[in-house]
């Protein structure tokens, strides 16, 4: 059977995919809320009614945050969605947002930017960039930075970027990205091309010190102002209201700061200093006392200022030109999806580690599931090793195997980590349970607990147009045909990785047809593997 065919059948047959019609712009917060949300929400109920006490079970909350970025996942890979439209963007805000106790007084204002201007861009970065500081998931923040990034990026590319001001701004918060990923070299570029820069500095954008948290020494600084501000005015002292300080912060002097400190970190000198007028903006004076301290005793004389300064002007506009054209469009987009699947995989694990605690049980079922992604990935060692582990753990007794959180759900949208090949034969399972004669019989009579598969699919997905995750409120007879078991997934991964690698597979393909099993979709997986290997066989003699 040609897996292609099959793999562009599984678009038109997952049922429990939302559709977001991009055209309906008024409609797209309520398709987040109602499709994306909801869907969550759904299967949240249901493990905790099914199988969890009767006690509030916070664990739910990552399972809540996984299901959104795979819906997400499926959205953006499919171009149902773009990874700027008001939909991702929101999603990424919901799963990201931190509390945030400081504001700059300065930089609170109603967004009122026309959605293809630069500041519009400009301001959607800001808005991700005030959610760096506060998260600990490394994961996020690097979602976070790759949407920042691609975000100011536009900005820079829009023809009314330098009347606007934002360029050194934008530039400046490049950099401190840039700088906070270890990328010293591209932030001393970037600095540079803020410090080179001749353009008018009447309506030049001031950075938000509140989207700077990350970078340590702007935290302290803040960090000072917040303590000097609560023992100075006794109201605030023991309140938890907002406060309101102000964060302005030059682009210049950011920039200089940023340039001695990739210097100190990539062990050289600072090649280049410039001498900025006086501000009187209070962040900038604490700034230029850091950069004093710092780098004073390195500062070179002004004929190396103006060696530097013909380096870079020898090559006009090219550190912002090289800087925008260096994400290409596809790159991007895979980037993007490889970072949202690891962060899943960070909630299903996390999501995993309180059931652990909470119930005692032994397992680790997330490996299974990132042994799936990675191999969609070929990263075969790590996938092999994931299943070794896997194997030696001991299968769970029967009454466990009929729990929910106990098995591999292929289900939507956690099939988002299943090869082609599966999500192919979902495709047609559904298609076949969609086909069937009885359906219009069995859709007329009403469901019970006692329902058999046939009975709940024609009644609820075919005639109720319900998902297939609603199968989870039925009985384990309905729920085990979306099942598979761990030690299963370990013994199909590994034939898989000895067939894509050329290595001899008879041993495992013996471990996989001699695993007993009475769920119905392992099944049918070991069945097409069994057919597709006797068709390959074949072809070679």
């Amino acid at each position: 059977m040609n897996c292609y065919f099959c793999s562009t059948l599984i678009l038109c047959f997952k049922s429990s995919r939302p559709v977001i019609k991009m055209g309906l712009n008024s409609g797209l917060r309520k398709s987040l809320k109602t499709g994306y949300m909801s869907r969550a929400q759904e299967l949240k109920t249901s493990w905790e009614l099914r199988y969890l006490p009767p006690t509030q079970f916070l664990g739910l909350a990552y399972c809540d945050i996984l299901l959104h970025i795979l819906q997400t996942v499926y959205g953006l890979d499919c171009g149902e969605i773009s990874w700027d439209s008001s939909v991702f963007l929101e999603l990424v805000k919901a799963i990201s947002m931190q509390s945030k106790i400081v504001r700059s007084q300065y930089h609170n204002f109603p967004n009122t930017f026309s959605t293809q201007s630069c500041n519009f861009q400009f301001r959607r970065a800001q808005g991700l960039m005030e959610n760096f500081t506060g998260s600990n998931n490394h994961s996020e923040c690097h979602i976070l930075s790759l949407i920042a990034k691609q975000l100011l990026r536009k900005a820079l590319k829009h023809q009314d970027s330098t009347c606007s001001g934002i360029v050194p701004a934008a530039l400046a918060y490049l950099a401190a990205i840039h700088y906070a990923a270890s990328e010293y070299q591209e932030a001393t570029r970037l600095c540079l091309a803020v410090l080179m820069d001749e353009t008018s500095k009447e309506h030049e954008e001031t950075l938000n010190a509140g989207c700077l948290l990350f970078i340590d020494d702007v935290a302290r600084i803040v960090g000072l102002c917040v303590l000097q501000k609560r023992i100075t005015e006794d109201h605030i002292r023991h309140t938890s209201r907002r406060l309101y300080l102000d964060l302005r912060l030059s682009p210049e002097v950011f920039a200089q700061y940023l340039s001695v400190l990739s210097a100190e970190r990539i062990s050289k000198r600072s090649d280049f200093y410039q001498h900025l007028s006086e501000s009187s903006i209070p962040m900038d004076v604490y700034m230029n006392c850091l950069i004093k301290l710092k780098c004073i005793s390195s500062m070179i004389s002004g004929s190396h200022c103006n060696s530097a300064r013909q380096m870079v002007y020898c090559r006009p506009h090219s550190l912002t030109e090289t800087d925008v054209s260096s994400a290409n469009p596809t790159i991007f987009k895979e980037r993007l999806l490889d970072a949202l699947m690891e962060y899943a995989l960070q909630n299903m694990a996390s999501f995993y580690n309180v059931i652990r605690k909470e119930y005692f049980f032994d397992f680790n079922l997330e490996d299974c599931y990132r042994a799936l992604y990675l191999y969609k990935c070929r990263q075969y060692d790590q996938v092999l090793h994931l299943c070794e582990r896997s194997l030696k753990d001991s299968d769970l007794q029967n009454d466990l195997k009929k729990r929910l959180f106990t098995n591999v759900l292929l289900l939507p949208p956690l099939d988002s980590f299943f090869d082609r090949d599966v999500q192919s034969l979902l495709g047609f399972h559904t298609l076949f349970y969609g086909l069937s004669p009885l359906n219009d019989l069995l859709g007329k009579v009403k469901l019970s607990y006692q329902s058999d598969f046939n009975h709940w699919f024609a009644r609820d997905v075919c005639t109720d147009k319900n998902e297939l995750m609603c199968s989870l409120q039925y009985r384990y007879s309905v729920t085990c045909h979306y099942f598979l078991g761990r030690h299963f997934v370990a013994k199909y991964l590994k034939l898989r990785c000895c067939i894509d690698c050329n290595l001899p597979y008879s041993e495992a393909l013996s471990e996989f047809a001699a695993h007993k099993t009475n769920l119905p979709f392992e099944k049918i997986i070991r069945r097409f593997i069994l057919r597709k290997l006797h068709v390959h066989v074949l072809r070679n003699n």
